[in-house]
């Protein structure tokens, strides 16, 4: 009987029956390589094998890449993958294989080949549509315009049903000079990355909170800014935006869209952004953009608005200031029946520097009186609303300031702040400061006169060599759009 056992196994083996574990093609199908690296973008191709199983014995092969403008993958014959360069970055390519026959109880296999592209990236944006396309997170791209870009009639990307705008969470967007025109509503919904070196001109928008239209390319989340709702870590430097900002409410103090079943509460109004955070820098820029709020037939006025020419908000922290520097507003600014923080440079600022900014923009309500009691007003030529960790130095209001409860050169809160070099136009507004009733004062902040505007010696600390220059209504800043 044993004889005939052993007999028995032999024969089984002979004719391939038995399988030993670990000996299967199932086990044995591998790449040959699993990660790939170039050395440079678009610097050729490679080529990976699969192994351990006979290309006869497969069926089918499919590949892909996560990101195809990273690597672009293809089969070559069925045990054969090539991967070319693309764009720097990281990405994943993923193999399926289908075999013939089940092999190890299987009928296919999946492997992954990781990828990295090293360097930067330099992409060409010629075009509405290539702008629209812009890809947010990867750091080690940057987006260059190659032209001017008219965005008249064209939808930017929706993020989600309520959402609308480009976001740059770590990508670069470089002008290189160029102008971006006839946008309609906010062009980034948040800025994490780099935005620099573009003139937006002919930015509008214009919304009323009674109309049940689509409101996405207009106004979502709070914030409503000529080119930023939000900024996060975000750099925007050497940048001009030119247009107009018009909000009116009717009833309640919301927007609500029937479309996305989304009610949006307007909180911030900026030239430049609607609420600069999270050690964001805002660096040689201008806006000259002319915002209206209108309240003069809202019945809720509950919600008080920051409104500013460079940002309606300016919130920064302990370790995190939120630099605004060499910047400029221009653009006139009117509240009417106003709930409001107005500035001509920020409505509402806590821990925050500013350094050599100017305000030529006019900032004035109207309609609103001392006996509003439910709704109140704080408007300064260059702050509305100051915090105690409040720095400026080195900055000028040289734009008319009042027609309100108060016209204040940087805040009605009694503490205001840090200040040095800080000088108003005397001529443009009644005080420096204005805390109702009374006026006072605040160590670092001049009034200057008529007759010494356009004197240098009279705004010490100010650099005429290199940042300032002497215009003929005053000191204006160089190298700025």
């Amino acid at each position: 009987m044993k004889k005939i056992r052993v007999i028995l196994l032999f024969a089984l083996l002979a004719m391939g029956t038995i399988v030993f574990a670990g000996k299967s093609s199932l086990a044995a199908t591998k790449l040959s390589a699993k990660k790939v690296t170039f050395a440079k973008p678009q610097s050729g191709s490679k080529t990976i094998t699969i192994k351990g199983v006979k290309a006869s014995a497969i069926k089918k092969v499919t590949v892909s890449a996560l990101n195809p403008k990273i690597a672009k993958a293809s089969k070559k014959g069925k045990n054969k993958v090539v991967i070319k360069a693309g764009y720097a970055g990281d990405t994943t390519v993923s193999v399926n294989i289908e075999y013939k026959k089940p092999v190890g109880g299987a009928y296919s296999w999946y492997g992954t080949i990781s990828v990295k592209v090293k360097g930067t990236s330099k992409i060409p944006i010629k075009t509405a549509k290539d702008l629209t396309e812009i890809q947010e997170y990867n750091d080690k791209w940057v987006y260059v315009l190659k032209n001017d870009i008219d965005m008249s009639g064209v939808d930017l990307p929706l993020r989600n049903k309520w959402d609308s705008a480009i976001s740059l969470s770590n990508t670069t967007l470089d002008g290189d000079g160029h102008v971006i025109k006839n946008l309609n509503g906010p062009f980034l919904s948040c800025l994490g990355g780099t935005l620099k070196n573009i003139k937006f001109e002919n930015f509008k928008i214009n919304c009323k909170n009674t109309d049940k239209s689509d409101l996405r390319n207009e106004i979502s989340h709070g914030y409503a800014a000529a080119l930023i709702q939000y900024t996060s870590v975000g750099k925007l430097i050497n940048c001009k935006v030119s247009g107009s900002i018009n909000l009116t409410f009717e009833g309640d103090d919301n927007f609500d869209s029937e479309s996305s079943g989304q009610v949006f509460y307007l909180s911030y109004v900026g030239g430049l952004v609607g609420r600069n955070q999270s050690n964001a820098t805002i660096e040689r820029c201008v806006s000259d953009v002319d915002i209206t709020l209108d309240y003069s037939n809202s019945t809720d006025a509950s919600r008080r608005v920051y409104i500013g020419g460079i940002c309606g908000e300016n919130s920064g922290s302990e370790y995190r200031t939120n630099p605004i520097k060499h910047c400029m507003n221009t653009g006139d600014i009117k509240t009417i029946n106003g709930n409001c923080y107005v500035g001509g440079l920020c409505g509402y600022d806590d821990r925050s520097e500013y350094e050599d900014c100017l305000n030529t923009g006019h900032i004035y309500n109207v309609g609103l009186s001392s006996g509003d009691e439910d709704r109140s007003l704080e408007i300064g030529g260059l702050i509305g609303h100051s915090g105690e960790t409040t720095k400026m130095t080195n900055c000028l209001n040289n734009g008319t300031v009042g027609n309100g409860i108060s016209g204040s050169l940087l805040s009605s809160d009694v503490k205001v702040g840090t200040f040095s070099n800080v000088y108003n136009a005397e001529n443009k507004t009644v005080y420096m400061f204005y805390y109702l009733p009374d006026p006072f004062e605040v160590a670092g902040t001049h009034n200057v006169s008529g007759a010494d505007m356009t004197n240098q010696s009279a705004f010490s600390g100010f650099d005429f060599s290199s940042i300032w220059t002497m215009g003929a209504d005053g000191p204006t800043l160089k190298n700025v759009y």
